[in-house]
Formats: structure tokens, C-alpha cells, sequence
């Protein structure tokens, strides 16, 4: 493959090899801020900056209802895992619990002194965990049936932005803009670990359905991977070149779809690690809405056409797990430098170099040093790789 071939590889594609859109859901006045399918699958909900939650049919993408979330717009959504009940969080500091069945709102539970960013039912629907804007900063866990608040979780110094029950039900994670993930013991309401690593704010935390590790997404760009039961970083996953507010397992564990506000949506394999699809969708929200997969058949809901609508899309594993991984470096073996440069200048530089055969002057390079590589892109009798790994210090 030349590199043109290969520069065209790594651009995102509107729709992906091994990823069919089957439709799109319209009817949202303002941009949509989370979707979340039920857990029969038979419905989806969604919230917006038009103050409303509507439920929609999966099957047909009629609108069923459309709800009022509240007195002022509604961030989060999330179903019970054994129901159609789902709760939502509001700017007016409020959880509401709705049947989505019928429509109508069953509970509202007060308590948070500011925004309610983010919630979470436990997987047998008994409880409800909700993370506060910076103006409250803790997490409160509530009793579903009663609306009684059991416990307030302290610890997080800023906006608590996502909150993650494990698949056993028995402990929490969050994550902060204060950069860190905390992993809670759900009936003693302890500080079991903060894990940290991120330099910036997490934006988003997920459980792995299979119980073993956590995955984190961060304002720093990458996301991050934790095993649950020894609380260890396993992996850092690059790519993104934004802020990455949403990720989200598949029911089967075999893939991590993450989304970030360059525009793209990643699928990653869980067994390597690596990026086997790139969506390009626009986004014209600061923070795009939360991702969510159908739970017993391959449908992915994310938004689409600057947040206005939700898109579904069906992912053919046989085509995504059976293809070579999409690198994000090309291979370049006849190069003789690396460049490093302030406000992107080697950036800018190498990929003139690839692109056109020369390069283009920038005054405000301000030095240069050159390493002669022999062996670039090649692997030696030892097994090994050379790769070079350019940087962009200046982000």
C-alpha cells in the first residue's frame, strides 16, 4: 500500500466498512444530549436542549412520546436494567423517574444543590446513583421504590460527570472534572480507590460488561483502561484529538465505541486494543451526547447531523473484527528526520514531507534536529519493530 493509500485510511469515513446505517430518528427542536436504549430493546430515549425527553420505537423510529423533563433542560438519561422505568437529571437539580411505557413521571427526587450531570441505575433496578455540577460535587444514592436518598458520597473536588454501576451491582465508579475515578463500595457509600492518571477532566466512566475492567474518558484525549479488581491501569488508548465525553462497552464485550468532540466516533477491539472503524459525524455540542448499544442485537445509537438527530447503526463483526486494525501513524521507511516543533510546526512539517515530497518554512520553528533511521517501518531478525513516534508537544 503507498502512503496516499495509506493517508486515506486513516480519514474518517461517514460510513465505515462493516457499519450499516439503518436509520435516523428526527424531532428533537435542540441538540440532543443523551440517548439510552431500554433493556428489551424495544425503545429509546432521549434528551435535549429543548427541555424534552422523547421515547422513540426502535423498530419503526416512530415517536411515541415526548415528555418534560423538568423546569430547565435535562442532561442524562439512564434505564433500569430490569424495566421500563429510566431516570433522568436536570439542570434544575432534580432526578425524575419516569415509566416509559406509559409516559407519565412517576418520582421526582430532591436533594442536589446544583445540576444533576449524570445517573445511573444499578443492574437490579433497586437503586439509583447521580452526580452533582461543581456547585454540589457528590454523588447520591437512592432508593428506587421509596425515592429516600440512602447515602451522599464525598470526595470528588469538582462537577461529578459520570457515574457507572459494575455489573454485580456492588460497587460505583465516577468520574470528575477534577480528573480523577473513583471506585465506591455501593452499600457503605467508601472511597475503595481513586484512580489516577488523566490530566485532565473525565468526562465519561463504564463498566465492561464482563465484570474485569473500567474504561474512562477524559478531556486529555485519551481513555483509559483499569482492572476492576486489582484497581491497575492496563491501557491508554490514542487516537482522538479532542476531548472524549462518551464511551460505552458492547453487550458482548468484544468492542469499545467511544465518541470525542473532533467529530469522530472510534470502535476499538478489546482484545488488542486497537481502532478497527472511524465515523465522521459533526458535532456542534460542546459535549456530545452519550453513546448506547441495543442489549441483544449489534445497534449502535449515536447522534448525528450537528446532535439534532440520533443515527442507528448496525455493525457487521465479521467485517470489524476480521479486518486489519486502522493504525494512526503511517509507516514512512525512506524518512530521515523527525521534526519537533512549537504551535504544531512538526506536525505541520511531517506531513508536508509525506504529502508533497518537501517541505514548507516556518519562521517560527525556532530549531531543528535530525536522527538518521535506517530501519524505519522494518522488523529486524530479533522480532522486533523500529517505529519513530512524532509528537505534538504543543497539542
Amino acid at each position: 500500500m503507498n502512503t496516499e493509500d495509506k493517508l486515506k485510511q486513516l480519514k474518517p469515513e461517514k460510513n465505515p466498512a462493516g457499519m450499516k446505517h439503518l436509520c435516523t430518528l428526527g424531532g428533537h427542536s435542540g441538540l440532543i444530549y443523551a440517548i439510552a436504549f431500554s433493556p428489551d430493546g424495544k425503545k429509546i430515549a432521549s434528551c435535549s436542549a429543548d427541555q424534552t425527553i422523547k421515547i422513540w420505537e426502535t423498530d419503526s423510529g416512530n415517536e411515541l412520546f415526548t415528555l418534560k423533563g423538568g423546569k430547565e433542560t435535562t442532561f442524562n438519561i439512564s434505564f433500569s436494567p430490569v424495566s421500563n422505568i429510566f431516570a433522568s437529571g436536570s439542570h434544575d437539580n432534580t432526578v425524575r423517574i419516569w415509566n416509559a411505557d406509559s409516559g407519565k413521571e412517576i418520582n421526582t427526587l430532591e436533594g442536589h444543590e446544583d445540576a444533576v450531570v449524570s445517573v445511573s441505575l444499578s443492574p437490579d433496578g433497586n437503586k439509583l446513583a447521580s452526580g452533582a455540577a461543581s456547585g454540589d460535587r457528590t454523588i447520591k444514592i437512592w432508593d428506587i421504590d421509596s425515592g429516600k436518598n440512602l447515602r451522599t458520597l464525598e470526595g470528588h473536588e469538582n462537577a461529578v460527570w459520570s457515574v457507572a454501576f459494575s455489573s454485580d451491582g456492588k460497587i460505583i465508579a465516577s468520574g470528575s472534572h477534577d480528573s480523577a475515578v473513583i471506585v465506591w463500595d455501593t452499600d457503605s457509600g467508601k472511597n475503595l480507590v481513586t484512580l489516577e492518571g488523566h490530566e485532565n477532566a473525565v468526562r465519561s466512566v463504564v463498566f465492561n460488561p464482563d465484570g474485569k475492567t473500567i474504561a474512562s474518558g477524559s478531556d486529555d484525549k485519551t481513555i483509559r483502561i483499569w482492572n476492576v479488581q486489582t484497581r491497575k491501569l492496563l491501557h491508554i488508548l490514542e487516537g482522538h484529538t479532542a476531548r472524549v465525553v462518551s464511551c460505552v462497552f458492547t453487550p458482548d464485550s468484544q468492542l469499545l465505541v467511544s465518541k470525542a468532540s473532533d467529530n469522530t466516533i472510534r470502535l476499538w477491539r478489546t482484545d488488542t486494543w486497537q481502532t478497527v472503524a472511524i465515523v465522521y459525524e459533526p458535532s456542534a455540542n460542546e459535549w456530545p451526547p452519550q453513546l448506547s448499544f441495543h442489549p441483544s442485537k449489534h445497534i449502535l445509537a449515536a447522534h448525528g447531523e450537528n446532535d439534532m438527530v440520533i443515527k442507528l447503526w448496525e455493525l457487521d463483526y465479521k467485517i470489524l473484527l476480521g479486518k486489519d486494525f486502522i493504525s494512526d501513524s503511517v509507516p514512512y521507511t525512506t524518512a530521515k528526520i523527525a521534526l519537533l516543533g512549537d504551535s504544531g510546526v512538526g506536525k505541520t512539517g511531517l506531513g508536508w514531507r509525506i504529502a508533497h515530497g518537501s517541505f514548507k518554512e516556518h519562521s517560527s520553528t525556532h530549531g531543528q534536529q535530525f536522527w538518521v533511521i535506517h530501519e524505519l517501518g522494518e522488523k529486524r531478525e530479533d522480532g522486533a519493530e523500529c517505529e519513530a513516534v512524532l509528537w505534538d508537544m504543543a497539542g
